[in-house]
């Protein structure tokens, strides 16, 4: 049986009430007034204090697990109370009326607006507005959560103090204790004589100590005095002054360093410094030391405003002790605008000192065997049905590969409308001016209408089309033939068709739909000879299904390949009823000549033979873990094989498990090779990485990848060791990468994410 008692001056009891009731609960309603006098604790208006006693039993609610620290963790914001009111609750409590003190007993719990204390015994004086808790002690608000022995809270000014203090901060998975512990406003808490780590509890792999630690959840930062950094218990670094973020809120200051080492440059050392500028724009610099190079600063600087964004990029080295350069850099800029919702504009714009500067400070084969860059601006306008474009572009050649090639301006007007539900109409207007330092230099303009009819039911599709082309040229000097302004006019004629059938079917033990759809298209464009006209931007594309259907046989406008022929092709897929997931797809076609191809790119020989090459893609999910894809072409007339892709894959995002076995074979560019990629965990902890793609033309590996991580909840370490070709003449760079990671805090190291990511294909796809 318990009771709840009033007890006057010096403890003499006023009256008693004994109930049979499980727990005491008072509502007190906190105002700020001044201060009543002394013992009106019933009649103050700064208190209306309200003493209701529970009719049915009621258990203590649990307080949280304080110390999940290994994965960080969004703790919901909770508003217990309104307007400022306290609410309390305990197995028993006593009210001294004259000293204005509430005191409550076992299972305490108080709740304010957003924060919630428990201990053993809370002691609440309503003259200096102060709660004092002892036993137990747990004291709780958003992104913080504190225990401890004894805790002293004035509620007016919203503090609170707690001595022998073990504390959690679960946005960023921290823990750790301090002697002492208070808040200091609105979600500002400081310790003194305190110790961090982010590792699970019984865990201090790594740690943080401090004289002080302030953390403050209003600025999204954490400062902390006289700090030393210890890994397994060694010291590495001692600083008078650290500053860190506690959420993804940015700061200024010295950002992770990065370190690696290539055989090419020797040892480099990077240590970023970031300025947070502004909300809306900042900006890092990087100074790099680079052993057998010298020293190279590059930044980067990022802006966001209405309807503008960009990134502007540099780096420059003095001077390089490998190259007769004296100095060497580069700059990019890459700039979206947003005028109104139909007027857009871009510039993208990349500028190096010298042709093998990518090679020597590239990061990876696709920038290192760059051998152009390519600049753009342009402005847009998208009509409802119709689309404008003025735009400049240069083609900045590295090296003697090729000529530089500018086109400005180049002015393109399309449009395509629907009049009716069975015609579509569209049309191309292009007017540029080509420009180039060695050759050829030309303005053309070409005008390309198309009428199509479209005859469409659930089952089948007919499209007949009608197209013509008018071309003409103002070269600067004269072309083949001696001419200056040489002009083409074609038509092209099509007929579109084909059918749409469904049924059903069990496949891989689920029931689901199988589409088969065969496709007819026939094509007629008369031949012209073209020999007279310069081609500044047609090659022919990859040959593959979807290319069966084309148009023109060549990419850009120079050239229109002359076609009397008949592709044929037949499509199907299974979709899955269950997950809505497409298990299979499949297609396969050729075209069939009537008449040989006569317009060429350069000194290519005409096409005689009556039938393309066979192609044939295969896309098949195994399982929901296995997938392979497959792209083949035959010839039976000829070679046989004249180009193949297969790729067999491995994917478990749930298991980080990725595997990818590749196979590339292209005869008629002397290209074949494999490519075997994996992430796979070898023990809990470890994990392999690595990557090899080897050319069978060349007998040489064109890039081998492999590294170690080893993963525990609180800290990761990987290394990785890489050699790649690293410029066209087939020379090697070797390097070694390594990061230290400690989780919820930082990174030490060079961003072997960033790497693995472009290697490995589904890279970034795994829970990391």
């Amino acid at each position: 049986m318990l009771g709840f008692r009033l007890t006057g001056a010096r403890g003499l009891p006023l009256s008693a009430l004994p109930l049979n009731i499980g727990r005491s609960y008072a509502i007190l309603r906190v105002s700020r007034q001044p201060h009543a006098p002394k013992g009106s604790c019933l009649n103050t208006p700064r208190v209306a204090f309200l003493i209701c006693l529970a009719l049915t039993p009621a258990s203590a609610v649990e307080a949280a697990d304080v110390f999940q620290a290994c994965t960080a963790r969004q703790v919901p914001v909770e508003h217990y109370t309104e307007g400022g009111l306290v609410e309390i609750s305990a197995d028993s409590g006593e009210a001294f009326i004259d000293e204005s003190e509430l005191v409550f007993f076992g299972n305490v719990e108080m709740l304010q607006e957003h924060r919630r204390l428990t201990a053993d015994e809370i002691r609440y004086n309503q003259s200096s507005d102060t709660v004092t808790a002892e036993g137990n002690v747990r004291f709780q608000q958003p992104e913080l959560i504190v225990a401890g022995d004894r805790a002293h809270l004035e509620l007016e000014r919203e503090t609170a103090k707690i001595d022998q203090v073990s504390y959690e901060l679960p946005g960023i998975g921290g823990r750790g204790t301090a002697d002492s512990g208070e808040t200091a406003g609105e979600g500002v808490f400081v310790a003194h004589r305190v110790r961090f780590t982010t590792c699970a509890e019984g865990d201090d792999s790594w740690t943080i100590s401090a004289r002080k630690l302030r953390v403050d959840r209003n600025s999204g930062q954490a400062n902390a005095s006289n700090a030393r950094f210890r890994f397994k218990g060694v010291p590495l670094l001692a600083t008078p002054w650290l500053q860190f973020p506690i959420d993804d809120r940015r700061m200024s200051g010295l950002l992770v360093p990065t370190a690696g080492y290539s055989s090419r440059n020797g040892f480099e050392v990077g240590l970023p410094y970031y300025l947070n500028l502004a909300p809306n724009y900042d900006a890092t610099i990087t100074p790099r030391i680079i052993s057998k190079r010298g020293l190279l600063i590059g930044g980067e600087f990022r802006y966001l405003f209405p309807g503008h964004r960009g990134t502007l990029l540099g780096e420059m080295i003095p001077q390089d002790r490998l190259s007769d350069n004296d100095f060497r850099g580069a700059i990019h800029i890459d700039h979206r605008s947003n005028f109104t919702e139909r007027l857009r504009g871009k510039l993208i714009y990349t500028s190096v000192s010298d042709d093998n500067y990518l090679e020597d400070f590239g990061r990876n084969i696709g920038v290192t065997s760059t051998r152009y860059l390519n600049n753009v601006a342009d402005i847009r306008y998208l009509g409802d049905d119709w689309k404008a474009l003025a735009s400049w572009e240069q083609k900045e050649v590295l090296g003697t590969f090729d000529r530089p090639l500018t086109r400005f301006p180049q002015l393109l007007f399309t449009t395509d409308q629907r009049p009716t539900d069975f015609s579509r109409v569209s049309f191309v207007g292009e007017y540029v001016n080509f420009q180039r330092d060695r050759g050829i230099s030309s303005q053309r303009i070409d005008v390309y209408p198309r009428l199509a009819l479209q005859w469409r039911k659930p089952w089948a599709y007919a499209q007949p089309s009608l197209s013509g082309r008018y071309t003409k040229y103002a070269a600067d000097d004269g072309v083949s033939g001696g001419t200056t302004e040489p002009h083409r006019t074609l038509f092209s004629a099509s007929l579109d068709t084909g059918l749409f059938m469904e049924r059903n079917l069990d496949l891989f033990g689920n029931s689901g739909i199988q589409s088969l759809e065969p496709r007819v298209k026939y094509l007629y464009t008369p031949y012209e000879d073209q020999s007279d006209i310069p081609n500044f931007d047609s090659i022919l594309p990859d040959f593959n299904y979807a290319n069966l259907f084309r148009e023109n046989r060549f990419t850009g406008t120079d050239r229109i390949g002359d076609a009397n022929q008949l592709a044929y092709g037949v499509s199907t897929r299974f979709m899955e009823n269950a997950s809505l997931r497409e298990r299979f797809s499949a297609g396969i076609g050729q075209i069939l000549y009537f008449s040989d191809r006569r317009v060429q790119l350069g000194n290519d020989p005409v096409e005689t033979y009556a039938t393309s090459p066979l192609v044939g893609e295969l896309d098949l999910a195994l399982s929901r873990l296995w997938s392979t894809n497959a792209v083949v072409q035959w010839n039976p007339t000829e070679s046989g094989q004249e180009n193949s892709l297969v790729r067999l894959r491995y994917h478990d995002t749930e298991a980080r498990k990725l595997m990818t076995l590749g196979y590339r074979y292209y005869p008629s560019r002397n290209l074949e090779y494999s490519d075997i990629a994996f992430d796979w965990p070898i023990t809990r902890k470890i994990r392999a990485l690595g990557r090899w793609q080897y050319s069978t033309s060349f007998g040489q590996t064109m890039e081998a990848v492999g590294g170690l991580e080893y993963d525990t909840c609180c800290w990761r370490f990987r290394g990785a060791l890489r050699r790649y070709i690293a410029n066209a003449d087939g020379e090697y760079d070797n390097s070694f990468f390594f990061q230290l990671e400690l989780k919820g805090l930082s990174r030490l190291g060079h961003d072997i994410d960033e790497m693995f990511g472009r290697s490995l294909y589904g890279y970034d796809a795994l829970d990391r």
